[in-house]
């Protein structure tokens, strides 16, 4: 610890974000003497990911789940009520702290914010990880009209309107935010991140787990990831089908999510032998696996532009592989790709492009290659974990405290610098 200024940093969020910011960015603000507290249901969408970040907080409050886990609606909205009423009773009479971070999870849970800005005199930020209720309109899980539709856009604009910062993940979703009506100088582009240390480029020939997997003569095209709504797989399994008869062409969907049934029922009804399904891998072996594969594919259902931007990137970019994005053009990932020649940009619905794509790739490995290396400098020099680490420092330190003080990692550029 050091003798600076103590700040003291209250973050919510349902469940531990399936980006790598708790274990980044907790121990780094621990470091600085900040005191920090995270507010987290027991439950888990995805088992078995290692929490040491919870050994750098203050103190990581619990909240119960009763043994249920967030798949099914109606467990999800018992935990949901059951962290609302607890997050709302200790940040209301709890002890007090100097700023609140709310992420996307309860969906709006953000606008509590307001009431601990005006009755305790706690400034907040908004982590953007979803737009809601965007994003379950468009996935159909919510009306686009009616009565509690109408009342969470006005949730929603509300608690955006009155946070003191809103971080948004992508330029895509920046331009929601201020087609919506939020003050451009609230709104700050913090994309996420990979640990480009954690995951490296790892070469086929010392790649063990590809050769567990007897891939080793296999050009994989490989989906890690969550399969869930916000996803668009039914063009990428019919190219699949169509390019059964090419040998050593392989597809792997690797993760789990509300989809993956879907995707295992397609490969069962079509018998297909070129298209390999893999739970999530642990954490340790992240680096493997993504390196595994020759071709990512990353997709996002038509219409979800701007209400979510796939975390998934940067770790592909990270362990140095190209990427094939089916897309809208003005999401996040497209622009990514057209500015830095780091892969190719599909319209969804396009399966003749798709197909296209996928075997310019499959016959040029010069172009596997010197797309992944365009991928794996991206990383280094703009989605870091060190460039991650100072802009979010960087926004959330009072004035007080960082006059005279440099609280970044020596020799860390800001993203806007880069």
């Amino acid at each position: 610890m050091t003798d600076r200024p103590s700040f003291r940093l209250r973050i919510f969020n349902l469940v531990e974000p399936v980006t790598s910011m708790y274990p980044d960015l907790i121990p780094y603000w621990r470091s600085l003497g900040w005191q920090v507290e995270v507010v987290i249901s027991r439950a888990q969408y995805r088992s078995g990911r290692p929490k040491h970040w919870a050994t750098s907080c203050s103190r990581v409050h619990w909240t119960p789940n009763f043994g249920l886990q967030p798949r099914r609606p109606f467990d999800k909205l018992i935990i949901m009520l059951a962290y609302v009423i607890y997050a709302g009773f200790l940040s209301l009479f709890g002890p007090r702290v100097d700023h609140n971070l709310f992420l996307t999870q309860p969906p709006l849970f953000f606008v509590w914010g307001v009431l601990l800005q005006r009755l305790r005199r706690q400034p907040y930020t908004i982590v953007l990880m979803d737009l809601y209720p965007d994003v379950a309109i468009q996935a159909g899980l919510l009306a686009k009209e009616g009565l509690i539709t109408g009342l969470s856009f006005r949730v929603s604009r509300y608690g955006l309107l009155h946070a003191d910062h809103v971080i948004a993940i992508g330029r895509c979703m920046q331009e929601r935010l201020l087609a919506s009506g939020v003050d451009a100088s609230r709104i700050e582009v913090i994309p996420n991140w990979a640990d480009e240390k954690l995951i490296m480029p790892f070469p086929h020939t010392e790649n063990d787990f590809r050769k567990q997997m007897g891939w080793q003569d296999k050009f994989v095209v490989m989906y890690s990831g969550n399969i869930g709504l916000t996803h668009h797989f039914s063009d990428i399994l019919q190219v699949a089908r169509r390019l059964q008869d090419v040998s050593d062409l392989l597809f792997v969907f690797v993760g789990d999510g509300r989809r993956r049934l879907e995707v295992e029922r397609f490969v069962a009804r079509h018998q297909l032998s070129n298209l390999q399904m893999l739970p999530i891998q642990p954490h340790s072996q992240l680096a493997q696996s993504l390196g595994a594969g020759d071709l990512h594919f990353v997709c996002l259902g038509r219409g979800f532009s701007g209400l979510v931007v796939p975390s998934k990137i940067y770790g592909v970019l990270a362990a140095g592989r190209p990427v094939l994005f089916q897309g809208e053009w003005r999401s996040e990932i497209a622009r990514l790709i057209e500015e830095e020649d780091i892969g190719q940009v599909v319209a969804p619905g396009d399966k003749v492009g798709l197909e296209r794509a996928i075997m310019s790739y499959f016959a040029d490995f010069s172009l596997v290659r010197r797309q992944g290396e365009n991928s794996r400098r991206l990383v280094e020099v703009r989605y870091s974990k060190e460039a991650a680490i100072a802009a979010y420092t960087t926004l959330l330190t009072p004035i007080e405290i960082l006059t005279g003080i440099n609280p970044l990692p020596p020799d860390t550029k800001l993203l806007n610098e880069t």
